[in-house]
């Protein structure tokens, strides 16, 4: 029986030992409870393994709490200014503090993250309550946090009391720091959720940030102030959330030598889509500060090295969720050196991996890192490109690899995605026509119809040969002048296209093309030069016209567009004396002389379809009508002087 006591008294004695250990002799700050009834924050930055000072300590009940992230167990060791221990546990804790307990109103909290008084690099939310003092009815909101930072912008967060009445709504406001509640206040609001985001902000600026619970007939609680918190240098990097990850290259037939050094920054990091993991298996803290990159997988096995110049996470998914976390480590905490490596061996090849690096804290002075990602598994790289056969579509060819520079529509996959850059002509609709300057000729193959589509109810030229139908089409717009009399023609030779098709069209709605109409159209401008020109005449002055360019039998490439006004020249041409046409009717023979030179000539059908053009330098021409059918036409001359239209009836 006295063994049994024995042992029961050294157990004993060895458990006030083990918990007598856990007190810190770093002290991290003061805070003087006011006793208000209400929960009073006592800090949001402290750190297990070091203690705060309290005073005004009364002989009244307190529940003390630290916590941090999502995880709610750290250890409080409550002590006097003699760090004799009082009470200690798992928080919460409370604590009914009686006379002769403390000298002076002054206490310790020790701070771990549990009774083996572990230690981390993290920050910790401390607040008291004095449960004796009777408070109001509407109490503050509880453990503000902070999801996002940048240089003009700081979302927040709070969760609702955890006594007193439910509050209705939350107001809250953005103040320079150093001003007083309502002084100067930059942004505020009032809401029913339990969070806020205040922008308009100035950055490298430091903001304290004031919320207060409404809780309709009972008023309102105190305002809860946060501690100054600064806004980012600048703006955030475009990594800065996974979805941006930059990509690098996992090097092949290498080692932690010779790998190719990454270099990265968490300079003015923002915020963060997926929540921090469990690493270390002490502890979870916030990853508001990560940053991203991916890689393609070449092997099945890879080595992560980061040196970073702070206490760093580093981090391995297989996509941008929580739930396709593969490793991660931070095997060093807080220590020196601070080096992290993820060695992982089922990768699959030529998939997407992705790594992230992040401070385990709110904040880093030195956020520079350098980051590595390897293999030296033997693989394959014929044209050095540092991507193996196994990933690369065409490893004979340096200029073609995954995630290479694509060239637009050259039917060639540079990047190994599986298709050609395919980008259609911004006029590749009736809507986005190119508006044309009357006048104005382009040169170099200005325009282009590669990769161009066709629209829903879009129209072909009547007069395209062998009914071609519109396959590439692009579009342009012109406002008709007072005369409504132009040549259009695309007979330039800079451009690839070598046959063109035009039509012209009025709309009364351009995004409803079943309201196009037909007016003018032209397949080849003759038998030998597969451009194209039509010759308008009878446009309604001021009124928008649309042209539709297209290669015959799905011909693409680029090409040039001329736009000129025809009018009539300060000669009257349809004089006798200086412009004659014969027979009219006409059955095949249409002769015409001019006392000046005929430059060319054009036949419509009464629809505008040309049937028929020569270009020449004469007085006098026959025009050959054999082959037309009976009907009206128009037969237009230009000569170095004007223009001339007739009518004509073939019989």
């Amino acid at each position: 029986m006295k063994n049994l006591i024995s042992f029961l008294l050294l157990s004993l004695f060895f458990t006030g030992y083990i918990y007598s250990q856990c007190t810190s002799n770093s002290e991290y700050g003061l805070y003087e409870t006011n006793n208000s009834g209400f929960i009073e924050s006592v800090s949001t930055l402290v750190s297990p393994g070091k203690y705060m000072t309290i005073s005004n300590i009364l002989e009244n009940e307190y529940t003390f709490t630290a916590i941090h992230s999502v995880i709610t167990d750290d250890y409080i060791v409550l002590t006097d200014s003699s760090d004799n221990i009082l009470e200690q546990g798992v928080s919460p804790i409370s604590y009914t503090f009686m006379p002769g307990d403390i000298t002076g109103g002054i206490i310790r909290l020790h701070l771990f993250l549990d009774a083996a008084c572990n230690t981390d690099d993290i920050n910790l939310s401390v607040t008291i309550l004095n449960e004796t003092v009777a408070p109001t009815t509407c109490q503050l909101p509880e453990n503000p946090g902070i999801s996002y930072r940048s240089d003009t912008r700081i979302d927040f967060n709070w969760e609702a009391p955890s006594i007193g009445d439910t509050p209705s709504s939350y107001n809250w406001e953005a103040v320079p720091a150093g001003n007083a509640q309502g002084v100067g206040i930059v942004d505020s609001g009032n809401t029913i959720v339990t969070n806020a985001s205040a922008t308009g902000l100035t950055n490298n600026t430091f903001y304290v940030f004031y919320m207060r619970s409404n809780c309709g007939v009972n008023g309102n609680s105190d305002w809860y102030a946060t501690p100054p918190l600064k806004t980012n240098l600048g703006p955030p990097p475009t990594n800065d959330f996974c979805n941006g990850a930059i990509s690098v290259v996992q090097d092949i037939n290498s080692d932690i030598d010779s790998s190719t050094i990454i270099n990265g920054t968490l300079l003015n990091t923002a915020g963060t889509d997926i929540l921090a993991e469990q690493c270390s298996g002490n502890s979870v803290d916030n990853a508001r500060d990560d940053i991203w990159y991916s890689f393609l997988a070449q092997t099945t096995d890879v080595t992560i090295t980061l040196d970073p110049l702070f206490n760093g996470i580093l981090t391995l998914l297989s996509d941008c969720d929580a739930s396709f976390i593969l490793d991660c480590s931070d095997n060093n905490g807080s220590g020196v050196p601070r080096s992290e490596e993820i060695t992982y061996n089922s990768l699959i090849v030529n998939q997407t991996y992705y790594v992230r690096v992040y401070y385990q804290g709110f904040a880093t002075a030195s956020p520079n890192f350098t980051l590595k990602i390897w293999s030296a598994t033997a693989t394959t790289d014929v044209d050095n490109d540092g991507f193996s056969n196994s990933v690369d579509c065409d490893d004979d060819d340096a200029n073609i690899y995954p995630g290479a520079d694509e060239i637009p529509n050259d039917g060639i996959d540079q990047d190994c995605d599986g298709n050609d850059l395919v980008i259609v002509p911004i006029n590749d609709n009736l809507c986005d026509a190119i508006g044309l300057i009357i006048g104005n000729s382009t040169s170099g193959g200005t325009y282009t119809n590669v990769a161009a589509t066709t629209q829903v109810s879009e129209l072909s030229g009547a007069c395209w040969a062998n009914s071609d139908l519109a396959t590439s089409t692009v579009w342009f717009s012109f406002v008709s002048p007072v005369s409504g009399e132009l040549n259009i023609t695309t007979d330039f030779n800079d451009g690839t296209l070598t046959n063109t098709q035009l039509s012209l069209y009025s709309a009364s709605d351009c995004n409803d093309l079943v309201t196009l109409t037909p007016l003018f159209c032209n397949d080849d401008i003759s038998g030998s030069n597969f451009l194209s020109l039509i010759e308008v005449t009878g446009l309604t002055s001021g009124n928008t016209y649309y042209l539709q360019v297209d290669g015959y039998a799905d011909e693409q490439g680029t090409f040039d567009i001329g736009i000129t006004e025809t009018t009539l020249g300060t000669q009257d041409l349809g004089e006798v004396e200086l412009f004659q046409f014969y027979p009219n009717p006409v059955n095949d023979i249409l002769t015409i002389k001019s006392k000046n030179i005929i430059k060319h000539f054009s036949v419509f059908s009464i629809l505008g379809e040309r049937v028929d053009y020569k270009s020449l330098e004469t007085s006098a021409i026959d025009i050959d009508l054999s082959k037309l059918a009976s009907g009206l036409y128009l037969v237009k001359v230009v000569t170095d002087k004007g223009t001339k239209i007739i009518k004509v009836l073939k019989e």
